[in-house]
């Protein structure tokens, strides 16, 4: 892990050690996936040793307590290996989702999302479980947009009621996942068989790469934040890739393709 300076490219820092935190087996943090920051700390998504690589922004000192040996086993896994790794609300952080190293056209993986609130080194359990699926959610100011594993869906949720539920993870009395009681101001169903891809949230409206049923056709769904009525749909002719879509100031959105290509979407 290397620190630079932006103008002029000298090291400020290196860490190269905290691979091997545990010297007996020679295990720790990996490098599996995105970086945040959040709160004076530099994240990393660390594979399923140590879910959350935690280092310190201005040393890189590495923070994270050596994974520890069991009997029998060679460490005491139980992480999460997912690639994905986001702060929300400034003090919370979500990690998960698909596996960094699986194939690009593996879309659909039974993944989750855990959430941490921020400096946590608590193990990932019952009372961290904030999504299923190997999709982020995404956020504005006032809403969250996830998809709801297994049952064909997109849910937005309040913000603040989201926020609010995150307060008990990593909180051993808690016995139930953190978003248990929010409910959804909306749902929008999906056809039966089919997954949103990548997600996207503008001004006026929940954005979607949906896979059809079979996986042989996608089409680009908006739907409005108020609501979730279906605003638009348009069809994509080229398998698109995974967690690929961004919306730019103008409202014009960018899908890119698993064969490198790109599609670009937006009023004439």
């Amino acid at each position: 892990m290397y620190a630079v300076n932006a103008i002029s490219g000298e090291v400020r820092w290196r860490n190269d050690d905290s691979g091997g935190l545990n010297k007996e087996i020679n295990k720790g943090v990996s490098a599996q996936g995105s970086l945040a920051i959040c709160d004076g700390e530099l994240l990393l998504a660390g594979g399923n040793m140590l879910s959350i690589g935690r280092y310190d922004l201005e040393t890189g000192k590495c923070l994270n307590a050596a994974p520890k040996h069991v009997v029998g086993r060679s460490a005491n896994r139980g992480g999460n290996r997912g690639k994905d790794i986001l702060v929300f609300d400034d003090r919370f952080v979500l990690q998960g989702g698909n596996a960094l190293y699986s194939a690009e056209g593996a879309d659909v993986n039974p993944g989750t999302f855990m959430v941490h609130r921020a400096h946590s080194n608590t193990k990932v359990s019952l009372q961290n479980l904030a999504f299923q699926g190997g999709l982020a959610p995404v956020w504005n100011e006032d809403v969250l947009i996830a998809p709801v594993w297994l049952k064909g869906m997109i849910a937005c949720y309040d913000k603040g009621k989201v926020a609010a539920a995150f307060e008990n993870a990593d909180s051993p009395e808690n016995k139930e996942p953190p978003m248990t009681n929010v409910t959804p101001l909306w749902e929008m169903k999906l056809p039966d068989g089919a997954y949103p891809l990548s997600l996207a949230v503008s001004q006026n409206a929940a954005i979607a790469v949906i896979r059809q049923a079979g996986n042989k056709s996608w089409s680009l769904v908006a739907g409005s934040l108020e609501d979730g009525k279906e605003m638009w749909s348009a069809p994509i002719a080229e398998r698109p890739l995974p967690d690929g879509i961004c919306i730019d100031e103008s409202g014009r959105i960018t899908v890119t393709l698993l064969d490198g290509g790109a599609l670009f979407f937006g009023a004439p």
